[in-house]
């Protein structure tokens, strides 16, 4: 009797509620990083490029920022390369973030899952396997950096 309490005290002890982040890293799509930002995040997947269908995004995470999103500007800057890694093409496409499908502004402060969609940069897609230097940077209404994804190889 005196081991089956002992098991069950070890066990209630051993069995203590923990925060997600301590029980698994953060998930981030494959290929894409954190670049920056003020969002703390615990995920961030990135759609495939299948134009002309959107960009599709979701990340979870908490804004420390009290005030949140009112405004702002999301970008989709891109550096398209050959599959030698030439670099053939860059621009930068920027967006109303309020305005983008899946967004509605005010966004507070605190704990957020945010599922949204950039409209693609071009109607085509490679046929000879290039790929693209892919930045996705949310700025919020005071110009700071909200959110910043990188893959330095996503498949256009």
């Amino acid at each position: 009797m005196i081991h089956l309490l002992t098991f069950c005290l070890v066990t209630m002890v051993a069995a203590r509620p923990v925060q997600i982040d301590e029980r698994s890293p953060n998930i981030i799509a494959p290929g894409w990083s954190v670049c920056g930002g003020y969002a703390s995040l615990s995920s961030a997947l990135v759609s495939d490029y299948v134009p002309p269908s959107p960009i599709g995004v979701s990340v979870a995470g908490t804004i420390s920022s009290a005030a949140g999103i009112t405004d702002g500007i999301t970008s989709l800057g891109y550096t398209l390369m050959t599959p030698t890694g030439q670099k053939l093409f860059s621009d930068n496409k920027a967006y109303d973030t309020c305005s983008l499908t899946g967004i509605k502004c005010p966004i507070p402060g605190g704990a957020q899952l945010l599922n949204f969609q950039i409209p693609p940069p071009t109607t085509a897609t490679s046929s000879s396997g290039l790929k693209a230097n892919t930045t996705i940077n949310v700025v919020d209404q005071e110009g700071k950096v909200v959110l910043c994804l990188n893959n330095p190889s996503y498949s256009v």
